[in-house]
């Protein structure tokens, strides 16, 4: 009568599955390997279905834990099949592994003990390796992540190398970061990074990147500035002095040019390139965007910052510009202007 009962369930009603349960004992399966290398990430599956002779129902969304030495490590939900996946750590040792499928109370079944002997081996390499620009033209990104496995023994370094087109590698990092900012970028060079992770095991095998640097540059300097007080305007080269009265509220416009080339080839330059630029005075930044002309120059004036002139004597003030292009690192540029009461 049961297995009668078991087959209608399964065949004309599965979406009531779980109310099987009742229905007979359940027992979640442990699937894996019982002597495996060490690794952060380790996968045990199997199937929860309700004991049957001939119609087993598979449990549709049954909570199974996963123990390693008596605690609860991990849960995953059992699938349309009653497949479930738990993904646990394993560090080096042996354990006492077991699931629990749980159905309001915990306990309430539980599979055989499996004993996994966990032992050390080689780091995987650093993961989703990567080179990219810099935020200024001459810096490249080498960023990572940790290796998807460490053997058993966390990483204590790691070791970036680089080679300059078709030259040989050398040593640029060694710590235990997951970024390198590789400062001695030529625009047009290309470079290819490799690393290692490294553990009191041993080391791992490469991970390597070529990027090609960029050549499109926007050069960028200050020009002048034209600056205001309550009764005064004037315009300024850049480097030259103000003069006003105590205190005084001085608004300032910024006047930038700059060219698009490639590096180090001289102009005239590219023509129509869209170039992003930042302006930044102490505590007032501002962003702007030209187009080169025919020759490749651009230029703008940039209105909206303001500073108070020194109570006494002279002041010096040194903005920055930074101008790019399109996926190329900024170019910096500082002026500089003075004023004086």
């Amino acid at each position: 009568m049961r297995l009668v009962l078991l087959a209608f369930v399964a065949l004309v009603v599965p979406a009531l599955a779980l109310d099987a349960l009742a229905a007979g004992p359940v027992s979640p399966t442990l699937e894996g390997e019982t002597r495996l290398a060490a690794a952060r990430l380790w996968a045990y599956g199997g199937q929860l279905v309700v004991d049957g002779t001939d119609v087993p129902v598979p449990l549709l969304g049954q909570t199974v834990g996963l123990y390693i030495g008596g605690v609860r490590a991990a849960e995953a939900q059992t699938g349309s099949h009653g497949r479930y996946l738990i993904r646990v750590p394993f560090p080096v040792g042996v354990h006492a592994v077991e699931t629990r499928a749980f159905e309001g109370t915990d306990m309430e079944a539980a599979s055989r003990v499996l004993t996994v002997e966990s032992y050390p081996t080689y780091p995987a390499e650093p993961g989703r390796f990567e080179a990219l620009e810099g935020f200024y033209y001459t810096q490249a990104n080498v960023s990572w992540v940790y290796p998807w496995t460490d053997g058993g023994y966390p990483v204590t370094s790691y070791q970036v190398e680089r080679a300059v087109g078709s030259g040989p590698f050398a040593t640029v990092f060694t710590g235990n970061a997951l970024v390198f900012v590789d400062e001695d970028v030529v625009p047009g060079g290309t470079y290819t990074y490799r690393a290692t992770a490294t553990t009191s095991y041993g080391t791992s095998n490469l991970s390597q990147k070529t990027y090609a640097a960029s050549d499109v540059i926007s050069n960028a300097s200050f020009i002048g500035f034209r600056i205001c007080d309550a009764t005064t305007c004037a315009v300024i080269p850049e480097g030259g002095t103000f003069g006003t009265t105590p205190g005084a509220n001085v608004s300032i416009e910024a006047r930038v040019e700059g060219i698009v080339d490639h590096y180090p080839i001289a102009p005239p330059g590219l023509p129509g390139r869209t170039v992003y630029g930042q302006i930044v005075f102490p505590f007032i930044s501002k962003n702007f965007t030209r187009t080169s002309d025919a020759l490749g120059a651009w230029g703008a004036s940039v209105t909206g910052f303001w500073t108070l002139a020194p109570a006494g004597g002279c002041e010096t003030f040194e903005p920055i510009v930074l101008a790019r292009t399109v996926k190329q690192g900024r170019f910096e540029s500082i002026g500089a202007f003075t004023l004086c009461v």
